[in-house]
């Protein structure tokens, strides 16, 4: 049985200014349940941008975007993350509190927009929601080893720690489309194998479908992914164990 689409992209192309240059156009691709997917190419391809799309901080400039089978979601994100089985991501740059411990920043992260305003630290009724959120982020804590972290302020991290506390709570969440861009970068190597091995976990047995940006062109270094989706290549999901894959200049293979 075919996994249910989550996202699919026809025709997509976005470009920053109206009759300029696109900086990618004609993608068609369909992203489905259960699947790990790995976005490449080179620096100033478009992957942050697309993610930006996808996630509608960016509207398309051509093409349509279906989310769980409909294309009549507004490109909003706070709608986007609401609707349906929901979407989550992460940007290159994390964007934590530094005065705040890792614990507090989680749960900052998790409240509504509305409670953001509210202060940390006064007592209050923990909903089902919030429950289920300290459960599953606990859970990832301990499988990632970072446990010890908690009560660290965020201040005293690493970019790399940073980084992965960020994808720990978008990974939290129960949102069945994530994008992580670039969640590896400037993570130390033990920490990347958990992360990769939480990622396909998420992605197997959550049913989730998960999208990662990453600039590894060696195929050993993607084993990880399901599949490969070059954004030089049009974004078509190749199966990474059928993927002869050769480093890419913009627009065509370099042999």
């Amino acid at each position: 049985m075919t996994p249910s689409a989550v996202l699919e992209l026809t025709g997509v192309g976005f470009a920053y200014d109206r009759g300029g240059a696109f900086l990618f156009r004609d993608l068609n691709a369909v992203f489905r349940e259960g699947q790990v997917y790995c976005v490449t190419g080179e620096n100033g391809s478009g992957k942050t941008t697309l993610f930006n799309v996808l996630c509608g901080l960016l509207k398309p400039s051509e093409g349509r975007i279906a989310y769980y089978g409909r294309e009549d979601v507004s490109l909003s994100p706070v709608i986007l993350s609401r609707f349906a089985g929901g979407l989550t991501r992460t940007f290159q740059t994390p964007v934590l509190v530094d005065t705040l411990s890792v614990e507090d920043n989680v749960r900052l992260a998790h409240r509504s927009k509305d409670e953001r305003f509210r202060t940390l630290f006064l007592p209050r009724q923990m909903s089902d929601a919030d429950q289920a959120f300290e459960t599953r982020i606990e859970a990832l804590f301990r499988k990632l080893r970072l446990t010890s972290l908690k009560r660290e302020r965020a201040e005293r991290l690493s970019y790399g720690m940073r980084r992965l506390i960020a994808t720990t709570v978008a990974l939290a969440t129960n949102a069945r489309l994530v994008l992580l861009d670039e969640p590896f970068a400037n993570v130390d190597p033990e920490h990347n194998r958990l992360l990769q091995e939480v990622i396909v976990e998420e992605a197997h047995e959550g049913e989730r479908c998960i999208l990662v940006i990453e600039h590894a062109y060696e195929t050993d270094e993607l084993t990880w992914a399901d599949f490969i989706c070059p954004l030089d290549e049009d974004l078509v999901p190749t199966p990474q164990v059928e993927y002869a894959y050769p480093r890419l200049t913009r627009g065509r293979r370099r042999e």
